[in-house]
């Protein structure tokens, strides 16, 4: 066989990767905005009376058991964020970070076994793997040790695990890093700003991520990216902007004000520098509002100017 008949190939299974990824972000945005599916589970979690508690004290000093159960939670759709308050479980029913990490490292391999070795088709369960490894990662973030935190960079480096997983792994690192290891992150999370087959969603959640652990000049720099030879912006780009209005850095809000500032002024389209003008606006920014640069712009796009900066905005 010659390498030209192994090249398209090796193409087509790498398509059918990227699709697998984007239909596993897809798929669970839809199963997750029916999420009352299992609401007993909640209640499993949330027992209250002194029976109830005593119970599953009890249960959860078998590890397998409370694997058992935290698989059934991070597997099921019944919320975006089980064990939202995760103290509480972890008081109310004397459960040790350590199991927690066995139980949570243990249903992250077997639901990422599956995703590795099933196809979509052959697996009846791979919506619920790809929810199970995503919230499985997440909750890492809150009990890492060491060991945990290597397992969850190595998890961000993965360009062949799903993206919306790879995504959450990021997050949950910089969530117990130190801001010197939160520099190892930083090359993923732009990777992931510039991955054009990653969703609009990560994309957004990746960029205002790098844009809070980057220093001002590689904040500038990916701004400058959307910037150039471009005839609109993404709306991931506007998304992060408008998040970033918080952003407590003065210089880095400055590198997203500047932006915004020259993106309004490149804008031919008037429904793009409409969502431009309003971000500006969110941001509070009073020097742009009252501009002669935004007025020129305004009577460009025929946009009638408002009467004034609206506070609530703020």
């Amino acid at each position: 066989m010659t390498l030209g008949m192994i090249k398209p190939k090796e193409e087509k299974e790498k398509k059918m990767k990227n699709t697998m990824k984007k239909a596993c972000c897809a798929g669970l945005c839809l199963a997750l905005a029916g999420n009352g599916a299992s609401q007993g589970w909640d209640d499993y979690f949330k027992a209250t009376s002194e029976k109830e508690i005593a119970s599953r004290k009890e249960e959860f000093k078998d590890p397998d058991a409370l694997k058992g159960a935290l698989k059934k939670k991070l597997t099921s759709f019944s919320s975006a964020h089980p064990f939202y308050d995760i103290n509480d479980f972890k008081q109310r029913f004397d459960v040790k970070d350590e199991d927690i990490r066995v139980a949570l490292m243990g249903t992250y391999r077997e639901s990422a076994h599956r995703l590795a070795t099933m196809s979509r088709e052959d697996n009846p369960d791979f919506f619920a793997d790809c929810h199970g490894c995503m919230q499985a990662v997440h909750w890492m973030g809150i009990f890492a040790d060491e060991p945990m935190k290597l397992f969850l960079l190595e998890r961000a480096r993965d360009g062949d695990i799903q993206l919306i997983v790879r995504s959450e792994a990021i997050k949950a690192y910089l969530r117990c890093a130190d801001a010197q290891e939160a520099e190892r992150i930083k090359p993923y999370l732009r990777e992931l700003v510039l991955d054009n087959a990653a969703p609009s969603l990560i994309r957004n959640v990746a960029l205002a991520t790098y844009v809070r652990c980057a220093g001002v000049r590689e904040a500038r720099d990916i701004f400058t990216t959307f910037l150039a030879g471009k005839e609109t912006l993404p709306d991931y780009v506007m998304d992060a902007a408008l998040e970033l209005r918080h952003e407590t850095d003065e210089a880095k809000r400055e590198v997203v004000r500047a932006f915004l500032w020259v993106a309004a002024a490149q804008a031919e389209d008037w429904q793009l520098f409409t969502r431009l003008d309003n971000i500006l606006i969110a941001r509070n920014d009073t020097a742009y509002f009252r501009s002669q640069q935004r007025l020129a712009l305004l009577e460009r796009h025929s946009i009638s100017e408002p009467m004034d900066l609206p506070a609530q905005r703020a």
